[in-house]
């Protein structure tokens, strides 16, 4: 049983005690990290059924474990998905306390069941501590949307926050939302309103469609930041808040069942990596670590911000670009610098092309800037037939090609016409995003060698039953 150096002791000492020595959780140094790691994969091995068996196979024993450097990273099992949501009571560790359970969202399967203790929530908020200490007090008073679950927290800085429950189907909750959103609040003598949202895109959408049709202009409000998480942020999106907001947008990547995240840089920079746990991007071909380039993001959170579930170098199947190197903002180390999409949606050329330096990847990101550069964001008029906020965009699915070496690439786009849009319209619309899309993967489609084409097919409303719904 491991109780030497255990890293939740020694953040308790660092709060309530070592007060000079607050910071040293909040470092990101090689050294600190290999602790953590260490005892990370020890605390597995040592205290879940999954982990012992995997570690085992692989060669691992508690005594090269207690070596582990971050350099060894790679000799650790991968984690996938299906392993993790079919056998969960094998990855709870038998030496903590559960105190809660949530769920995934289930876009990938079936729902997966994410357990918390209670030293994970106690070190969480302990981390907090440590950051308020050293962070500059805010006047922002914030709004989170309650209920969704991907990503970080508002920011690592003092904000006044209103938790808020939102359902597009309850209208009770959308009124309550935008009476909320002109609430005054008396801070430090001053009067404040709600200045920043932290919410996902199509939520956003739905409240604005619903605050114009109240012929209540967003931007009088005094929201001025968007925190987004859940879904993908588009360049579009980020054009409609500023036009329908005046909002600046922060785009953030998360999963519910690692606690991990990367936010963006408050430059606009590339997202950077929360030191809660390890992240690694590795070559879908050869699953090889790279510093630059294209290929799957995976995690390794680390005891005790993750302690009821332990999960080592999670595939979380998210394509992404990595670019290591220094922000303007002063933080160095890899950086995610685009979200190109769930690998099962996009299209990876990798096999083909071995240079991970050079784009080959076909992202289902970049389809979604295509369509949703293309279409209204939010409509004029209400759908006689709503479906929630989680079908504002055009319902779509994407067909994947046989990929051969000889033959052209046509992938088939099938979109949903836009209620706002008539046929000629949306014929117009298929048309540009094919050209825009052939247009941006032509570099692509020279160094593979053949051609790659796209066609977008206009089907009627709501016959699309299984669409992409996340990217």
């Amino acid at each position: 049983m491991i109780v030497k150096n255990d890293p939740l002791v020694s953040l308790r000492r660092s709060v309530y005690f070592d007060h000079d020595n607050r910071s040293q959780f909040a470092r990101t140094d090689s050294r600190s990290v290999e602790r953590l790691l260490s005892y990370t994969v020890r605390r597995a091995y040592e205290h879940t059924r999954f982990y012992r068996k995997s570690l085992r196979k692989h060669g691992l024993t508690p005594s090269k474990i207690d070596s582990l450097s971050l350099s060894d990273l790679p000799s650790l099992p991968i984690t996938q998905k299906r392993e993790l949501r079919e056998n969960i009571s094998d990855f709870l560790a038998d030496d903590i306390h559960v105190i809660t359970c949530g769920y995934t969202s289930g876009t990938t399967g079936a729902r997966t069941p994410v357990y918390i203790s209670a030293e994970e929530m106690e070190a969480r908020i302990l981390l907090r501590q440590i950051s308020f200490k050293h962070s500059q007090p805010s006047n922002e008073v914030g709004i989170r949307f309650f209920g969704l679950q991907h990503g970080p927290e508002l920011g690592n800085y003092w904000t006044f926050t209103i938790p808020v429950y939102f359902d597009p189907n309850v209208k009770p909750t959308v009124d309550s939302v935008i009476n909320e959103l002109g609430r005054s609040h008396l801070l430090g003598g001053h009067v404040r309103y709600p200045s920043s949202l932290a919410i996902s895109s199509r939520p956003l959408r739905y409240l604005t469609g619903q605050m114009l049709e109240r012929s209540i202009a967003p931007s009088s409000t005094s929201i001025r930041r968007v925190l987004n998480y859940g879904f993908y942020c588009s360049k579009a999106f980020r054009d409609f808040c500023l036009i329908q907001w005046k909002a600046d947008v922060f785009d953030s990547y998360g999963l519910y069942e690692v606690y991990a995240a990367a936010v963006e840089c408050e430059l606009h920079g590339p997202k950077h990596f929360s030191s809660v746990a390890i992240p690694e991007v590795l070559d879908p071909a050869t699953k090889t670590p790279i510093e630059n380039g294209e290929g799957i993001l995976t995690w390794t959170p680390l005891y005790p911000f993750q302690a009821a579930v332990p999960i080592l170098r999670y595939w979380t199947n998210d394509l992404v670009r990595i670019e290591t190197g220094s922000c303007r903002c002063g933080y160095v180390g890899p950086s995610i610098e685009s979200i190109l999409g769930r690998a099962d949606y996009s299209f990876d050329f990798s096999a083909q092309i071995r240079d991970p330096t050079v784009p080959r990847v076909i992202g289902i990101c970049d389809i979604i800037d295509e369509i949703e550069a293309t279409t209204p964001l939010v409509s004029s008029r209400t759908e006689t037939q709503p479906r929630g906020y989680g079908d504002l965009a055009p319902r779509f699915t994407v067909m994947r090609p046989d990929v051969t070496e000889s033959e052209p690439v046509t992938i088939i786009i099938s979109l949903e016409k836009f209620f706002d849009k008539t046929g000629s319209e949306m014929k117009n619309v298929g048309a540009k995003i094919t050209n825009d899309l052939e247009s941006k993967y032509e570099r692509l489609s020279k160094k593979l060698g053949n051609p790659i084409y796209f066609d977008v097919k206009i089907v009627d409303r709501m016959t699309i039953q299984d669409p992409i719904m996340k990217a």
